[in-house]
C-alpha cells in the first residue's frame, strides 16, 4: 500500500494507545502475472492490493471443455495470483464472395487464421492473389483481387426453330440471356447462361411450326390442297373438278411462309387461271319440260319449268364439276283444257280433260246429229280443244201444243229453241201469247186469255155481253147487265165496261 498524508502518531496512555486514527493508505496496483495465453481477455489492469478481477475468453475465442472464467488476486508483492481460463479460437463465418472469386483455406478458418483468395474459373486474374484475415468478430477480412469474366464462344443454339437474342454472342461469365422460338414457330422462351467453362448452357426451347390458315379461295373454279399446312412446308393449287387450265396456265406451289407485317405465318403463291366446262350429261329430255340449260358451266345454274300444256312449279339445276346437271326435274302434269262455252246444241265430255286425252261433243236434248271427237292439245302456247263441232239440228216439239176453238198458232213444225205465237180465233179476243220449244219436245208458255165475243140490240138499249173461257176447262157465265159484265174462270177475274143504248133490240 502506499501512504497518503503523514504517519499517525499513536501514544500508550493509562494502558491505552491515543492517537488521530489510522493514516490514509492506498494499495498498490499489481503489475506482474496478469492473466494470459491465447484468447484471453480480463479486466486487472489497475487492479490494487487485495482486490480482484476476471480472466474470461475475449471476442473470436470460446471456452475450452472444462473451463470458464477465472478470479485473479493481486497480492502485496504486486503480482496476480490465479488460473487463466483455457480459450480455443471460434471459426469465421462462411466467406461470401461473388461468383467471381474463389476461396482457398476459408473454410473453417477460425480467429486470426488467414486463407487465400483469387478468380474463379470463367474469369482471369489481373495482378495477383490476396490473403484474407478470419476476425474476433467472427468475419474474414481482406482485399479483393481482380478478376475478369472470359467471354463465351461456344454453346450459342443456331437451329433454324430458334432465335438467340443478340446479346448472346456478347456475353461473358455469369451472364444471360433469352432463346426463343424463330419465326414461324410456337414455344415457349429458355434462358441461357455463360458457364465458366466458356460455353452458353441452358434449355434448347422446344418450337413447333405454326400451321397456316387454309387457303380460302376467291378465285372459281381452284382446288388445293391447302389444309394444314406447316410453316416451311408447300401444298398445290390447280383446277377444282369441272375446270381446266387456261392456256399458258399451270398448277401452283404455294408456301407457308412467315409474313413480317402481319407477324403470323400465310400462304403466298400465285393462283392458277381455269376455265369451266360445260356441262353435257343429265339434260332435260321429257317434252314436258322446257329449260335453258343449253351452255350452263360448272358451278352455273339453269331453270327446268313445265312446257306449255304442263303444270307444276318450276326447278332450279345446276352444273356439277363431273360434267352432270344436279337438282330435282319438276313434276310436270298434263294440264286440263278450258272446257269450253259451248253451246245450246252441243254438250261435250270435256270436263277436265287434259292434253292429249280425247273427249266427245254430242247433240244437247232436243237436237239430232253424229257425236264428234275432240282432243286436248296446243294452239301454239294454248291449250285448246282441238275438233270439229257436231251438226245438230232441232227436234220439232210434239207435246203441250195449244188445243182449242178459241186459240189459233203457228207452232206446227217449230224445233227445240224456237218459238212460236199463239193467239185468239176469230170471235175471240184476248191478247196473243208465245210459246217456246222445249229440250224435252213440249211447248212451254201462257196461253192467252180469249173472251167469246156476242152481242144483244134494243131499240133503246145497246148491251154487250162477254163471256171468259179458260185456258183450259173453264165456267163460263153470262150477265146482262146495263153497267158491267163480270167474267169468271179458274184463273182470274176480269171486269170490263160495257156502254147502253136504247134501241130496238136484236140478237146476233
Amino acid at each position: 500500500y502506499t501512504l497518503v498524508g503523514d504517519p499517525s502518531i499513536y501514544t500508550c496512555t493509562g494502558g491505552a494507545f491515543q492517537g488521530s486514527g489510522p493514516p490514509t493508505c492506498t494499495p498498490n496496483a499489481c503489475e506482474y502475472q496478469f492473466p494470459d495465453g491465447q484468447g484471453v481477455s480480463h479486466n486487472c489492469a489497475g487492479v490494487g492490493t487485495g482486490l480482484t478481477c476476471t480472466a474470461e475468453c475475449g471476442t473470436g475465442y470460446a471456452y475450452a471443455s472444462g473451463s470458464s472464467a477465472q478470479t485473479f488476486t493481486c497480492t502485496s508483492s504486486g503480482e496476480f495470483v490465479g488460473t487463466s481460463p483455457q480459450c480455443e479460437p471460434e471459426p469465421c463465418a462462411a466467406l461470401v464472395l461473388d461468383e467471381a472469386y474463389r476461396a482457398s483455406g476459408c473454410g473453417g478458418a477460425a480467429t486470426g487464421e488467414s486463407c487465400l483468395v483469387d478468380c474463379a474459373d470463367g474469369w482471369t486474374l489481373q495482378g495477383s492473389a490476396r490473403m484474407y484475415e478470419c476476425q474476433a468478430s467472427g468475419s474474414f477480412s481482406g482485399t479483393l483481387p481482380t478478376c475478369v469474366a472470359n467471354q463465351c464462344t461456344e454453346g450459342i443454339p443456331v437451329d433454324s426453330d430458334v432465335s438467340p437474342e443478340a446479346a448472346c454472342s456478347s456475353l461473358t461469365t455469369g451472364q444471360t440471356c433469352t432463346v426463343q422460338c424463330a419465326d414461324g414457330y410456337t414455344g415457349s422462351s429458355s434462358t441461357f447462361t455463360c458457364s465458366s467453362s466458356g460455353a452458353l448452357v441452358g434449355d434448347r426451347p422446344v418450337c413447333s411450326e405454326l400451321i397456316c390458315p387454309d387457303l380460302t379461295s376467291a378465285v372459281t373454279g381452284v382446288a388445293h390442297s391447302c389444309e394444314g399446312v406447316g410453316f416451311g412446308d408447300k401444298c398445290s393449287v390447280g383446277c377444282d373438278a369441272g375446270y381446266r387450265l387456261q392456256t399458258g396456265s399451270s398448277a401452283q406451289d404455294w408456301w407457308c411462309n412467315w409474313d413480317d407485317v402481319a407477324g403470323e405465318v400465310a400462304l403466298e403463291g400465285t393462283w392458277p387461271e381455269c376455265e369451266a366446262l360445260l356441262c353435257t350429261d343429265n339434260f332435260p329430255s321429257s317434252d314436258r319440260f322446257t329449260d335453258n340449260c343449253t351452255g350452263v358451266a360448272t358451278a352455273e345454274v339453269c331453270v327446268v319449268a313445265c312446257a306449255a300444256g304442263y303444270e307444276g312449279e318450276s326447278e332450279v339445276l345446276s352444273c356439277s364439276g363431273t360434267g352432270s346437271l344436279e337438282g330435282t326435274f319438276p313434276t310436270c302434269a298434263p294440264a286440263a283444257c278450258p272446257a269450253g262455252s259451248g253451246s245450246a246444241q252441243v254438250e261435250t265430255t270435256c270436263a277436265g280433260v287434259t292434253l292429249g286425252s280425247s273427249c266427245f261433243a254430242v247433240c244437247a236434248e232436243g237436237y239430232t246429229g253424229d257425236a264428234e271427237e275432240w282432243t286436248c292439245g296446243l294452239d301454239g302456247d294454248s291449250l285448246t280443244l282441238l275438233g270439229t263441232a257436231p251438226a245438230c239440228d232441232p227436234l220439232p216439239c210434239l207435246y203441250n201444243v195449244p188445243i182449242g176453238v178459241q186459240y189459233e198458232h203457228d207452232c206446227l213444225g217449230v224445233g227445240t229453241g224456237g218459238n212460236c205465237t199463239v193467239w185468239c180465233a176469230e170471235h175471240w179476243g184476248g191478247i196473243a201469247e208465245n210459246f217456246t220449244c222445249r229440250a224435252d219436245g213440249g211447248f212451254e208458255g201462257d196461253l192467252p186469255f180469249c173472251v167469246l165475243i156476242t152481242s144483244t140490240w134494243t131499240s133503246s138499249t145497246r148491251t154487250a155481253t162477254s163471256t171468259t173461257l179458260s185456258s183450259t176447262s173453264a165456267t163460263v157465265s153470262t150477265t146482262s147487265a146495263t153497267s158491267s159484265t163480270s167474267v169468271t174462270s179458274s184463273t182470274g177475274t176480269s171486269t170490263r165496261t160495257s156502254a147502253t143504248r136504247t134501241s130496238t133490240t136484236q140478237t146476233s
